[in-house]
């Protein structure tokens, strides 16, 4: 099964992340490109270079799929429940 969306961070410029990825602009397309938040969120990251687990926690609860909700969970409780 696909996931509904993909979502990447990125500090690249559009086109850069575009001509990299092979993608063709689409309004309709399942590829959202954003800029990385702060970094002022402190410790918490599994890797320096993954996005910070409180952004990835609040993707996946958006989403309807039962699947991301429970990873939602795990990456709470391996990373965020401290920050309570």
């Amino acid at each position: 099964m696909l996931p509904e969306y993909f979502t990447l961070y990125t500090t690249a410029a559009r086109g850069e992340v575009m001509r990299r990825l092979k993608l063709v602009p689409d309004a309709n397309g399942k590829v959202e490109v954003l800029r990385p938040m702060d970094t002022t969120l402190g410790p918490g990251r599994p890797q320096p270079q993954a996005v910070h687990p409180l952004l990835a926690y609040a993707d996946l609860l958006l989403t309807a799929d039962p699947r991301n909700r429970e990873v939602a969970h795990l990456l709470h409780e391996h990373y965020l429940s401290h920050l309570a």
